[in-house]
């Protein structure tokens, strides 16, 4: 559900699995990308999260998520923080809803996701989209840097917020269209 509800993973969470010494499990890391491998709609496939905090403590994947890691060649290419909503754009989602199938659950294919088109603008426009969509966000979800925002605009104006919501998904997707320069 971390992944599932959040852009960004939720580091202050307090449900730890024990994992024992044998057992070999994946960390995740600054930077990484996680997907959820499945659902009970097509809708909801490969949702993603991204840790855009640098963490002490080892977080480990669960067996119901996959993560994408990038290599040293591309990793200084895509902020954390722009990753938070490329992934989770009209767009990017379409492409991942198209590598799912199934009947009454839903399985994204590794192998269709490699396949995925990633838009990776220069490093400054990233950081002028975040800097627009984490405005938005503090908006609608009513949180700085990871802590509640009570200024009055969350508070008894729900058609107000759906429209912000509204809002903020098209400009999200507006600056998350790119065309194909080649």
């Amino acid at each position: 559900m971390n992944v599932f509800s959040n852009i960004k993973i939720n580091t202050d969470i307090n449900d730890f699995v024990k994992i024992s010494q044998n057992e070999k499990q994946n960390k995740i890391k600054f930077g990484d990308i996680i997907f959820t491998g499945s659902s009970e709609t097509p809708e909801e496939v490969g949702m993603s999260s991204v840790l855009t905090t640098k963490i002490d403590d080892d977080f480990y994947l669960n067996s119901f998520c996959f993560g994408l890691r990038l290599n040293d060649e591309y990793k200084n290419m895509l902020l954390p923080e722009f990753s938070k909503f490329l992934f989770r754009s009209k767009d990017i989602r379409k492409q991942i809803v198209g590598t799912a199938s199934g009947v009454t659950r839903f399985n994204v294919s590794k192998k269709r996701m490699a396949k995925i088109k990633i838009p990776i603008p220069p490093l400054a426009e990233q950081q002028r989209i975040v800097n627009i969509l984490d405005k938005f966000d503090v908006l609608i979800n009513g949180e700085i840097a990871g802590q509640a925002h009570n200024d009055g605009l969350a508070f008894g104006l729900p058609a107000e917020l759906k429209m912000r919501r509204q809002q903020y998904e098209y400009y999200r997707n507006k600056l998350l269209t790119f065309k194909n320069n080649g």
